[in-house]
């Protein structure tokens, strides 16, 4: 009897581990597909979602006051390092945020105020004056490529929510986005610009995706030394 139970015992040992090793190579397998996009679901639906995308724009370093802490190397460096961890074909070009979108969070007076010291920088830029850079207060300034670089921060995220709601048999639809991009937004205020943000990004973002998608509850999920005041200030009275 204690060799039966022996045997028995090695037995199913001897199963556990081809199952544990079954469900190995499926999971390995599963995840090649999520990686290809390659996933067959449903009735025959080819699956072309991918797993992650990451947005950026090599206009975004180009927003550089000198001797600022906020400074493009915050993102070349990030970008640098991704870059040696994955493929070219996951990266993509942030677009320019419209002044549409950029309603759904900010004010009309927020905007023209904006595009006011951006055409002040640009053409000091162009005269060569001594002082190029508009202040908006002792941390936040526009230089002539600031609003730009701000628009594409903005446009990353817009862009990468209509990414994540494709179909899935679309080749662009993801499961996740990486924006790498700056300058950054969470002090932005609806009215202000502050605290080297000029756009809420999060707030456009998240605005977008209830306009634009029906999503009814978004959660900003904030992680800095600092306070996100702009995207608390932006949803107050929500």
């Amino acid at each position: 009897h204690e060799k039966k139970k022996g045997i028995d015992s090695r037995k199913k040992n001897q199963q556990t581990a081809e199952s544990q090793q079954v469900r190995a190579i499926e999971e390995s397998k599963f995840q090649l597909h999520q990686e290809k996009g390659e996933m067959e679901i449903g009735r025959g639906v080819k699956q072309c979602r991918k797993d992650i995308a990451i947005y950026w724009h090599k206009h975004c370093v180009d927003h550089a006051i000198a001797n600022h802490p906020e400074q493009p190397a915050r993102v070349s460096s990030i970008l640098q390092e991704l870059r040696r961890h994955w493929s070219e074909e996951i990266f993509r070009e942030a677009p320019l945020v419209t002044e549409d979108q950029i309603r759904l969070f900010h004010s009309a007076e927020h905007i023209s105020k904006l595009n006011t010291l951006s055409c002040r920088a640009q053409i000091a830029h162009e005269k060569k004056l001594p002082n190029r850079v508009q202040m908006i207060d002792q941390d936040t300034m526009v230089m002539h490529h600031t609003l730009e670089a701000a628009k594409r921060a903005a446009g990353s995220i817009v862009s990468a929510i209509d990414d994540c709601f494709l179909p899935v048999s679309d080749p662009r639809a993801v499961r996740r986005a990486f924006c790498c991009v700056r300058p950054p937004g969470h002090h932005a205020e609806r009215g202000r610009s502050m605290g080297f943000c000029f756009l809420n990004n999060a707030g456009i973002a998240a605005r977008y995706a209830q306009q634009k998608y029906g999503v009814k509850k978004v959660a900003v999920l904030d992680f800095d030394v600092h306070h996100g005041n702009g995207t608390e200030e932006g949803f107050a009275d929500d």
